[in-house]
């Protein structure tokens, strides 16, 4: 059963709605850079509708064709002068040194450039570590899934919840998440979630060499559809999303910068995709 005219789900100048007799390939768009998702997709994202070819535009060249945003610089510019709950921040204790000395360890990053920063993660052995061997004295053992404890029910809320690379780990992502969204209720105003982008050009090229190139501890690639979804089941409303590299691309010749290129110019390539919700 198709659904028509087809929602556009980024707000655009001029969109697929504009031109309903031009064929997918042939219609062009010209797009604000902030891919915001169209209030039109809920209905499919409730699951009050469906179409089972349903048009969801992943990406237009952002604003400066030249700039390719990473997922650190953009939590950190996400996070700049806000309220922060940072989950998972312990990340892999025997990396932590290293990455404080080359300024990749997200949980410093971000307790740099935030109003209030608090970190939660459920490892105790994690938790001691880092608040023995950095000195960061803002990290919390809790599991927010479970319960908010006290620290974490602050008046005011805190203004969002960053849960980067952790949701691909889970083996229910909807149930942990919703029991997220129960629990800080009224604690926390907007959610950031970062996962692993299935269009990812790594992916394309593993195609064409019959191979698949994964953490072997991740259960799930996520598109922007997907995750809306899995967000809305769990009681959020997502309103944006980017897509961003992993890390810095080093130089290294004419493939380097090949890739570079392909990455500046579709976005949707880009190897993580980064989403906010808020509670509705």
């Amino acid at each position: 059963m198709r659904q028509s005219p087809r929602p556009c789900a980024i707000e655009p100048s001029l969109s697929v709605l504009d031109f309903p007799d031009v064929p997918r390939g042939l219609r062009t768009f010209s797009c604000r850079p902030f891919m915001k998702i169209d209030s039109r997709f809920d209905p499919f994202l409730r699951g009050s509708a469906f179409d089972n070819e349903l048009g969801f535009p992943t990406s237009q060249q952002r604003g400066n064709p030249g700039v390719l945003p990473d997922r650190i610089s953009h939590l950190v510019e996400l996070c700049r002068g806000k309220r922060v709950l940072h989950l998972g921040c312990c990340d892999h204790p025997p990396l932590v040194h290293d990455k404080l000395k080359n300024g990749t360890w997200l949980h410093a990053r971000l307790t740099e450039v935030s109003q209030v920063c608090l970190g939660v993660d459920i490892d105790s052995g994690a938790v001691e570590f880092v608040k023995r061997e950095t000195g960061f004295e803002n990290v919390l053992l809790a599991d927010l899934a479970v319960t908010a404890p006290e620290p974490v029910r602050t008046d005011p809320p805190w203004d969002l919840l960053v849960a980067g690379e952790i949701v691909e780990h889970l083996d229910s992502p909807v149930d942990f998440l919703s029991r997220l969204n129960q629990n800080l209720l009224n604690h926390c105003r907007e959610i950031v979630v970062s996962v692993p982008n299935a269009f990812s050009l790594q992916n394309f090229l593993g195609a064409r060499r019959h191979l698949e190139c994964i953490n072997s501890d991740h259960r799930y690639w996520f598109t922007p559809y997907t995750l809306a979804k899995v967000l809305t089941r769990s009681g959020f409303r997502p309103t944006n999303f980017d897509f961003v590299s992993h890390g810095r691309i080093q130089a290294g010749g004419i493939r380097s910068w090949l890739r570079v290129q392909m990455l500046r110019r579709y976005p949707s390539l880009r190897p993580t995709l980064v989403m906010n919700a808020v509670w509705p």
